[in-house]
């Protein structure tokens, strides 16, 4: 074999290589998705209608002792709702996810504040890992001019 065809042997295995290690990304994606809108559309159902159900637990944690106002507890529930349901498009699955985020670095921020124990940290970690992941994986699907591209358009134009 010349040192050329080793070569593009080599970049061929390279591209086979990249091209299997990636292909478990969206299948990842779309269950990591799906986990965290269930998990989010449970909990803001349960922050909104929990009481009505005789489930006082987030109303106990956020007005009793946390001392939030009710109303910061109805928008949260909300803001879970509608973190769910943005990450059951594809199209606004990285919205999803950034909510999540922002939702999880609250839900930390208040555990560190009044000094939860280490286990209330598991479940938003793992969300906040969850939903970077999420992000992380799915830059490349936001929308973007891509110069290159339009520079060429330019060019066929004229």
């Amino acid at each position: 074999m010349s040192k050329k065809e080793t070569m593009d042997h080599a970049a061929t295995s390279e591209a086979s290589n990249d091209k299997k290690s990636s292909d478990w990304k969206p299948a990842a994606i779309r269950i990591d998705a799906l986990m965290l809108a269930v998990a989010f559309a449970l909990a803001g159902v349960l922050k909104l209608l929990g009481p009505l159900l005789g489930i006082n637990y987030f109303e106990e944690r956020f007005v009793l002792d946390w001392e939030y106002p009710h109303t910061f507890l109805v928008l949260t529930g909300l803001a879970e709702l509608g973190a769910a349901a943005l990450l059951l498009q594809p199209k606004t699955r990285y919205v999803g996810a950034m909510s999540v985020v922002f939702i999880m670095t609250g839900a930390l921020i208040t555990h560190r504040k009044f000094g939860d124990p280490g286990s209330a940290y598991i479940f938003p970690v793992f969300f906040f890992l969850a939903a970077i992941f999420i992000t992380w994986n799915s830059r490349s699907i936001l929308p973007h001019e891509d110069s290159s591209a339009s520079s060429e358009e330019n060019e066929e134009a004229e």
